[in-house]
């Protein structure tokens, strides 16, 4: 279930995603048919794929919270469970983390597909990396497995947070990337109304 989450998400966003044809119309990149501007189809396929993240997005995580809490409540998360995977991995305090694993691939995605300036999707995908970073830091959801360079630590753990703390820099550095094309745009503005003044 989780393997199919992400293209799925992925498969849907695509629904809203808009590119210029050869006239330099707005079309939908999935059905140059339809109009991205205003069309009865656009309107229905924007509320089929609204239906569908809700659905998916946030119906999958929510599955996994129910599914894990039941199985939890019956003491029933063991290794012959249908549903191990999705909990295998997590201490059985919170067996359900991976609907927040879920839950981030979803904003990120929605973040990437609502949102077309690249300055505001990479303030979005801060926020949601370290938003779960400090999930990660204070639930501490995964198995303990002992570092042998740490002593004490959670080996699972920390490869987790070194991971998402390596696409918070990415997004420190997009974030960056992008008022640094800001400040070019400007530099270059300022140095055409300079010339052309002079």
């Amino acid at each position: 279930m989780t393997l199919y989450y992400s293209p799925v998400l992925k498969t849907i966003a695509s629904i809203f995603e808009c590119v210029a044809d050869v006239h330099g119309n707005q079309v939908i990149l999935a059905d140059p048919t339809v109009s991205c501007e205003t069309s009865w189809s656009r309107t229905l396929l924007q509320i089929q794929g609204i239906a569908a993240a809700i659905i998916v997005g946030e119906g999958f995580p929510l599955y996994v919270i129910y599914k894990t809490s039941q199985l939890k409540s019956k003491g029933a998360l063991d290794a012959h469970s249908h549903f191990s995977s999705l909990f295998q991995w997590y201490s059985p305090l919170v067996p359900y983390f991976e609907a927040f694993h879920m839950l981030r691939k979803a904003g990120l995605i929605a973040a990437g597909t609502v949102f077309g300036s690249p300055t505001t999707q990479s303030v979005i995908y801060l926020i949601i990396n370290i938003s779960f970073l400090i999930l990660l830091r204070v639930l501490k959801p995964l198995v303990f497995f002992p570092c042998s360079i740490f002593k004490g630590k959670n080996l699972f753990l920390l490869a987790e947070m070194l991971g998402c703390t390596i696409s918070i820099i990415g997004n420190l550095l997009a974030l960056i990337g992008s008022f640094s094309q800001e400040a070019v745009n400007f530099v270059g503005l300022h140095q055409q109304l300079s010339t052309n003044s002079t």
